[in-house]
């Protein structure tokens, strides 16, 4: 089932609800000082050639 909003919209939303879960080691992201915002990573194609045999 799709997520209605765009992507940025739902990246946004989620970023704000996760802001006060711990991380695995206990505290929150804005406790270790990690920014509310997300950096996104370009998306790259990758082209593989099949290896001769």
């Amino acid at each position: 089932m799709p997520i209605p909003g765009d992507s940025d919209e739902v990246l946004a939303r989620d970023a704000v609800c996760l802001l006060d879960v711990p991380t695995p080691a206990g505290p929150t992201p804005p406790q270790i000082g990690i920014p509310a915002q997300a950096t996104l990573l370009p998306v790259i194609e990758i082209n593989r050639k099949p290896t001769k045999q």
